[in-house]
């Protein structure tokens, strides 16, 4: 009995043990108890090679790669043009290409008839189920010399995928006809470095009734470009050489960016056209054209009256002068110029107005800006001459400044630097960048009884000079204004961060006369300094020095070396 008994025992404590184990493996492969779709969204995080490896370590997961919605092949990520074709081919084998949904592949013009095929084959089973993107873009980079070889797509993608929502494509032939073209939701279009024909694009775009964005990105044998759709709210283009005339027609066009061909030696204007009547007005919400040239009477058209961001970028404006006014821009918040050589006078007389960046505007000479609700203000390249200053007390401030002669002890640029810093007094935050021989004008503003910036709180500086003076430059920038609340200078690496006390605005306001009060004052009203990446050069120490003589009210100096800096 007592033989049986101790069997008994041996038995249930063995089923224990296995039921244990067996708890254990359940809860350890959690992630194959979850749905599907779970697994494939874990999966999608991944690069191919993992999910094919995964595939290998059950039934369970070879099903998932199989039924994996997402295919990416990359040829940059295999070590030679075997593998990837080793790969192309593993999809054709073991994939169920029928709950396919996203199809990228990536890689070199293709070299031989083999890859054509197998490309065909995976579009034509992709094709068959329910995909909705498919990404292919074939590069080299020597796309004009090679256009014969181009991949020619199959007619099955226009004819059979109708399912596909996004479809973008570089380096691709499409200056073959097809005759069956039917993708009625797509929404998204791009090409890129294609060859296509000016009959072909507005059957294909007539043939996307859903189409949303378009982009159109150096496509070879495009001339005349038309764009004649309802429902466009977002169209990019940007030309090649050959390209003479865009006509559009996009009552729902909401943002327009165009990059064309710099025109300086060709005759003639590049002519974008809107089609249509005022009462069809499109409501452009943004606008950005590049490498052009035009005339400021192109945006009296109609169509940009509803315009809220305007983006031109080396842009030959032919009479030099640019206007923005409530009259031809009355819903317009953002307005960017850069690097628009010709422009020689702008006027920005707007309410609307709340940003605005003008950078390498090289000869420009002459602002206008009122601005009631201006909160940005960027501006790179030399002083220019105000006609009156800004208004918005709001406004943050960030200034690049160069100036326009090789050696800036001319005290008219002295004056100009003075009169154009004046124009910004009442600015809340300021935030400066140095350039070339601008330092050399603020250290003489110490010699200025004038403060240009009277009113500004928060002020950065910036420069990347290392053999400066750091006291000249010091009392320079003290000599600004007296109001600072905070005020931090970059000189390369070296952070200087300055906290001044309160200035008594009775005192300021009465009997005080501020325009006296020179650096001098400005160092007796430091409270706190912070010195950080501290060198120890003799520059560096003597500013340290110069600080602990001259301000008597100072509560605290930190400073801080490099070799901290970096340890920390």
């Amino acid at each position: 009995m007592e033989m049986v008994c101790k069997r008994r025992k041996g038995n249930e404590n063995n089923r224990i043990q296995e039921t244990k184990e067996d708890k254990d493996e359940t809860s350890a492969d959690r992630l194959s108890s979850l749905p599907d779709h779970l697994n494939h969204h874990i999966l999608s995080l991944l690069s191919i090679e993992d999910v094919w490896s995964m595939s290998l370590l059950s039934k369970r997961w070879n099903m998932l790669f199989t039924t994996f919605p997402i295919i990416d092949l990359n040829e940059d990520n295999y070590p030679s043009r075997e593998k990837f074709v080793e790969a192309l081919q593993l999809c054709l084998v073991r994939r169920q290409m029928v709950h396919l949904q996203k199809l990228s592949v990536k890689m070199t013009f293709p070299s031989n008839g083999e890859i054509d095929q197998l490309i065909d084959k995976i579009l034509d089973e992709a094709t068959k189920g329910n995909v909705q993107a498919l990404d292919l873009r074939f590069s080299n980079g020597k796309y004009r010399s090679c256009w014969n070889t181009l991949y020619v797509l199959p007619e099955v993608i226009f004819s059979h995928c109708s399912s596909m929502k996004s479809f973008e494509v570089v380096g691709i032939n499409l200056g073959y006809s097809y005759k069956v073209l039917n993708l009625p939701f797509l929404r998204t279009l791009s090409i890129k470095n294609a060859l296509i024909g000016d009959e072909f694009l507005p059957k294909l775009i007539n043939a996307c009734p859903s189409l949303e964005n378009l982009s159109l990105m150096r496509c070879l044998g495009l001339k005349i470009a038309k764009i004649h759709h309802n429902k466009i709210r977002y169209f990019l283009v940007k030309c090649n050489r050959l390209l003479e005339k865009i006509e559009i027609d996009l009552p729902n066009l909401q943002r327009f960016f165009y990059k064309g061909p710099y025109l300086m030696n060709r005759a003639g204007v590049l002519v974008a056209s809107m089609v249509g009547n005022e009462h069809e007005a499109t409501k452009l919400d943004t606008v950005s054209l590049k490498h052009s040239r035009l005339e400021f009477k192109a945006f009296q058209d109609p169509y940009f009256k509803y315009l809220g961001t305007l983006i031109l970028s080396d842009i030959e404006i032919v009479d030099g002068s640019f206007w923005c006014t409530n009259a031809f821009f009355p819903h317009l918040v953002s307005l960017e110029l850069k690097c628009c050589k010709t422009l020689r006078k702008l006027h920005v007389i707007s309410s609307t107005v709340k940003c605005l960046v003008i950078c390498n505007c090289k000869y420009m000479d002459y602002w206008k800006i009122v601005c009631t609700n201006l909160l940005v203000l960027e501006y790179e390249g030399p002083v220019v001459k105000f006609s009156r200053p800004l208004t918005s007390n709001k406004v943050e401030v960030k200034l690049s400044l160069r100036t326009r002669f090789i050696h800036s002890h001319d005290i008219l640029e002295l004056h100009r630097t003075r009169d154009f810093l004046q124009m910004f007094s009442s600015a809340g935050d300021m935030t400066m960048t140095l350039i070339h021989d601008c330092e050399e004008c603020v250290m003489m503003l110490k010699e200025v009884a004038e403060l240009p910036l009277n009113y500004v709180k928060h002020l950065e500086v910036k420069t990347d000079e290392v053999s400066i003076n750091l006291i000249d430059l010091f009392q320079g920038i003290l000599s600004i204004s007296v109001r600072f609340g905070t005020l931090l200078v970059h000189v390369d690496s070296l952070q200087i961060k300055l906290k001044l006390w309160d200035v008594d605005k009775k005192k300021a306001s009465s009997g005080y006369n501020m325009q006296q009060a020179n650096y001098e004052y400005a160092l007796q009203s430091l409270q706190n300094v912070w010195i950080t990446n501290f060198g120890g050069s003799d520059e560096e120490i003597k500013l340290v020095d110069y600080v602990l003589k001259k301000a008597i009210n100072l509560e605290c100096i930190s400073v801080s070396p490099i070799a901290a800096d970096q340890e920390n």
